[in-house]
């Protein structure tokens, strides 16, 4: 047994013929409401006009057993969102992750005119790969659907993550579902439901709007919702700094910017910090501010590593903690201790791109794949070398 809810219960079954692990959702047998069969059967509709969606839970077949229906449906051995949160808390990068592909795979549905009405973790699915399959749209509704099966004044969903026109019997819409995931993104992020006291003020605002009363007021989209909450932490998260994990190596994670625009900035900011740091250095010494008996300071490590894509950047140094700080403030980079060069496609290792050594700080880049992002970022830093003389 996987789950029981009010209409069905799940169950893990084998597909002898594919030789793959399935879910069987069956309808229980006593259901009162006459709609609840007609729903079920909807919900491979639905599966359907969504098609193969990548954060879509995929159904495989449809049937009935001792005269109850039942779905066949996509395994997702990772549990749910709902079961990480028990857990304790989600880590930012994670939750930010998990946050972008529901709400791709909500805004897809949206397209179909499918809106879910009862988003919440527990239908947050993960696959073994960690990736989110958004599940359950048997209380969903369809534009285009011939008949309406949800009566005017009928509440339909989860209470806590319901929308206040779902919680009056409304007709929910697709900016309902969007308050829904404002709900779910409020409780990964600060592990609380709204109102989440205590959240940084640029989050909060997000929050307050996605939570709006009147649905025109919220996002245009889940993703827009998304991409508002990540420069929302972005900006206050610029100047962040964790302890280090390790006193003997002390090692700063810069997280690149999200946009393309940003990341362009990347070689003139590179540029004017260097820059700044070696006219500062010269000024130092002409000044005779340098003693002979100042103590050693020892090389530290930052890498500057997105979760979006492959490429990083790691820069060692006495002051690559500095360097990493004024960066991490011009770019809205956050910083973290430790050293680890991270990649989304897990699968791939990471390889060198370019090697260059620059104002006593020492560079390297990094990327897999076709390693676009990784040439483009030595093309920005060659300009640099070009102005040091390195």
């Amino acid at each position: 047994m996987l789950g029981r809810g009010a209409t069905a219960e799940v169950v893990l079954a084998r597909d002898l013929e594919l030789e793959r692990d399935v879910a069987v959702k069956i309808l229980l047998e006593s259901v009162g409401d006459p709609s609840v069969p007609q729903r079920f059967a909807r919900e491979a509709v639905i599966a359907a006009k969504l098609g193969r969606h990548p954060h879509v839970v995929t159904v495989y077949d449809t049937g009935r057993w001792n005269d109850r229906p039942f779905l066949v449906m996509q395994y997702e051995p990772g549990g749910s969102v709902e079961d990480a949160l028990r857990s304790g808390p989600v880590p930012r990068p994670r939750a930010l992750r998990w946050l972008r592909e529901a709400a791709a795979a909500v805004d897809a549905a949206h397209v179909h005119g499918v809106v879910h009405r009862d988003l919440k973790p527990a239908n947050l699915l993960l696959d073994g790969a960690d990736r989110i399959q958004v599940s359950d749209f048997g209380i969903a509704s369809v534009d285009d659907a011939p008949e309406r099966l949800t009566l005017t004044g009928t509440i339909l969903g989860t209470a806590g993550y319901l929308a206040p026109e779902q919680a009056r019997g409304e007709r929910a819409t697709a900016a309902s579902d969007r308050y829904s995931l404002t709900v779910v993104a409020c409780e990964l992020l600060t592990g609380l439901r709204p109102p989440a006291d205590g959240a940084p003020p640029r989050l909060a605002a997000v929050l307050e709007r996605g939570l709006a009363d009147r649905p025109d007021a919220r996002f245009s989209s889940a993703s827009e919702l998304v991409e508002a909450v990540e420069e929302a932490l972005d900006e206050t998260r610029a100047t962040d700094v964790l302890p280090p994990a390790n006193q003997a190596e002390q090692t700063a994670i810069l997280r690149r910017h999200r946009t393309t625009s940003r990341a362009r900035r990347l070689g003139r900011v590179l540029a004017a910090t260097l820059v700044t740091a070696l006219l500062a250095a010269i000024g130092v010494l002409a000044f005779g501010y340098v003693r002979a008996d100042a103590p050693v300071l020892a090389a530290v490590t930052c890498t500057l590593s997105p979760t979006d894509h492959d490429a990083n950047i790691v820069v060692t140094g006495v002051d690559a903690k500095a360097y990493c700080t004024r960066n991490a403030r011009a770019l809205q980079w956050t910083v973290r201790t430790g050293r680890h060069l991270r990649s989304p496609d897990l699968d791939e290792p990471l390889a060198v791109v370019c090697r260059t050594k620059q104002n006593d700080l020492d560079i390297t880049v990094y990327d897999n794949g076709q390693q676009d992002i990784g040439s483009s970022v030595c093309d920005q830093l060659s300009p640099v070398r070009q102005a040091l003389g390195t």
